[in-house]
């Protein structure tokens, strides 16, 4: 199984998933034992890179099966911490990695590695890509280094260390790793699209080219090649030739999502929106909890004003799965569309909603200026500014000093102040509830009074 998920044989990787699952029922009923929790943990992992939403509609699965392994065995010879810790750290990175609030920090699989002598290496490339997708290189980049100098023909280690050093602009050791990963895997096609990616960043077309034609050639052809040549070919405008390509890979595998994305990207761009709305629906049909394909279908009906649909998608990317980035872009763009249909209370409570979201990294400038603008123009009444400021929670209050700094009235920027000072008190005080309850020693056993304060 593992082997077809790292050549990229993903249908037939799910396939044997699916069969191990079955004959394992029947074999042993509701009984949980270690190598049903690597085997579902594994899977897992794998399914994650394969198609993320399918992994988290998974995750509780895994979970239940970490936690009756660990509830059946706790008490007998039989329990290993480590394969419990496998699988709860994966399903922790599963479970968090969409919020992009830098909550992984990998404790539970380290433990696992140091317990579980016969599957470090897996665990080595599993941490290590773990903190590739958090985007922390060097920590990725270490537990690779580790894998390497223990086994540089680790599936996968050698592409994964190139693209450590691209991102760290080590161009001569990327280009090292990417023809050492062919070396071992000269006929993946994974493997193959790398390279032509590597040459064509550092605007060496000729052999770009030469490794987009040998990936695609290589057999057995699979849908999602299709998908990754095609794109290729309409980059270098070649749209009917892409078009064709993408046809034979819905042939290939119609459940591959990615093919009927780019169709709707040429019909888009062809101004054939409804051609592009079937196509995406196509993939809503296959994915239902993808929150991509709404938040797609959401920009194109933006794209041309039809606000009020608009509306629709965007609302259903935020209830279904989706990274927080494109939950507060999509809060944002239906405060605008509420804006452009003169919705403008429900325009700025939407431009808070946007607020409560916390990405670190991201740029909301944009959003307090709407903000500002909608409650400077009075387009809102003040009682429903006020209203909507006092119904706001901490993690968009952290934000009014640069919400407030612009407002013109002095009444509503003071509301936005107070509100500001209160949770910063209100901080202070956990932190002083915290201070008391590890630092301080009671005699007799009483409890300070000061932990009775709220």
């Amino acid at each position: 199984m593992i082997s077809l998920f790292e050549l990229g044989f993903y249908k037939q990787a799910n396939e044997c998933f699916q069969k191990i699952t079955v004959e394992r029922v029947n074999i042993k009923g509701n009984k949980i034992d270690s190598i049903d929790v690597l085997t579902m943990a594994f899977n897992q992992y794998q399914v994650f890179y394969m198609d993320t939403t399918q992994s988290e509609i998974q995750n509780e699965d895994l979970l239940k099966i970490c936690e009756e392994y660990k509830e059946q065995h706790q008490k007998q010879e039989s329990y290993e911490e480590g394969f419990y810790l496998l699988g709860k750290g994966i399903y922790k990175f599963i479970k968090f990695h969409r919020e992009q609030m830098d909550q992984f920090d990998g404790n539970d699989l380290e433990v696992a590695y140091q317990l579980l002598e016969e599957y470090r290496q897996d665990i080595i490339s599993i941490l290590a890509w773990c903190y590739y997708s958090e985007d922390k290189i060097d920590e990725s980049n270490k537990w690779g280094l580790l894998l390497y100098n223990i086994n540089p023909k680790y599936p996968s280690i050698c592409y994964l260390l190139a693209y450590n050093s691209q991102n760290k602009q080590q161009k001569e050791l990327a280009q090292k790793f990417y023809l050492e990963s062919e070396l071992y895997c000269p006929n993946s096609y994974k493997v193959l699209f790398n390279l032509a990616y590597y040459y064509e960043s550092i605007n060496d077309t000729q052999k770009s080219v030469e490794y987009y034609e040998r990936a695609f050639q290589a057999q057995p052809r699979q849908a999602i090649c299709c998908y990754k040549y095609a794109s290729y070919k309409y980059k270098e405008d070649k749209a009917k030739e892409a078009y064709e390509i993408l046809l034979e890979g819905i042939k290939l595998d119609p459940q591959v999502t990615e093919n009927y994305v780019l169709l709707a990207q040429i019909a888009f761009n062809e101004n054939n929106i409804d051609i592009a709305k079937e196509y995406l629906l196509k993939c809503i049909e296959i994915s239902p909890q993808n929150g991509n394909y709404y938040y797609m279908l959401g920009d194109y009906y933006f794209s041309n004003e039809l606000y009020f649909e608009a509306i629709s998608y965007y609302n259903r990317c935020i209830e279904n799965n989706n990274y927080k980035i494109k939950k507060i872009y999509s809060f944002a763009r239906i405060g605008y569309s509420q804006f452009m249909i003169s919705n403008y209370s429900q325009s700025l409570e939407e431009y808070f909603n946007a607020c409560n979201l916390i990405i670190h990294s991201f740029d909301y400038e944009g959003i307090y200026k709407s903000i500002e603008n909608i409650i400077n123009r009075d387009f809102v009444s003040l009682k429903e500014i006020l209203n909507l400021i006092n119904k706001q929670s901490h993690l968009c209050i952290q934000k009014f000093q640069q919400i407030s700094k612009n407002i013109q009235n002095s009444n509503i920027k003071s509301l936005f102040q107070y509100k500001l000072d209160i949770l910063r008190e209100c901080l202070m005080l956990k932190v002083y509830k915290q201070h008391i309850s590890n630092d301080l020693t009671f005699q007799q056993k009483y409890q300070h009074i000061d932990l009775y304060y709220d």
